[in-house]
């Protein structure tokens, strides 16, 4: 062995030593405890580094990538927030979570970067069919699911359920009188 392995083997015995007597050990627990609390926020220094190593953050803190994070096989995927006028993604890390806000919109998870376009033909209206189109997401029409022959012309497919696409989402909506052709039906009260 070389000597310079020499003197580094014997500092580190050194150090070793020094901790496990309890002279180093206040200011290394000062050091970590401030890094971890920050990290970790209610949980000790051992289940810290238990739960760094047991996670996995596929997007890494990235508001513009729709990403996961999977603690321990529990999967929390990344979620569009929307707020009165406002939109924010809900960004899953290992170390937090955290709300962002988007200030040209966030779609399926991610915020859009500048420049990003939408319309809706319907403005998210759930009683007239219609066609968002965007650079995010190309093209698509709100279409009625779970289809089966309306009452009164068997050729005429009607259901329960709407799937809506807006320019801030896009969701299933129960129609309280039934779905034609991507609108719910608006029947007058009586």
């Amino acid at each position: 062995m070389r000597k310079e392995g020499v003197y580094i083997l014997l500092f580190l015995f050194l150090l070793l030593l020094l901790i496990s007597v309890g002279v180093l050990t206040k200011p290394v627990h000062k050091i970590t405890s401030k890094i971890t609390s920050k990290v970790t926020s209610g949980i000790s220094e051992k289940d810290s580094l238990l739960f760094q190593s047991n996670c996995y953050d596929s997007d890494g803190l990235n508001y513009y990538k729709k990403g996961y994070r999977n603690f321990r096989g529990i999967l929390n995927y990344d979620i569009c927030v929307f707020e009165k006028e406002k939109s924010f993604v809900k960004e899953y890390s290992c170390y937090e979570e955290e709300l962002e806000e988007c200030f040209y919109g966030c779609y399926e998870g991610a915020c859009l970067p500048e420049g990003s376009f939408c319309e809706d033909s319907d403005n998210g209206s759930l009683y007239e069919k219609g066609v968002r189109k965007s650079n995010f997401g190309g093209e698509q029409e709100d279409f009625c699911i779970n289809l089966i022959p309306y009452e009164s012309s068997p050729l005429v497919l009607k259901s329960s359920h709407l799937y809506e696409y807006d320019c801030e989402k896009e969701f299933y909506y129960e129609c309280p009188d039934g779905c034609i052709d991507g609108a719910c039906l608006n029947f007058p009260k009586i």
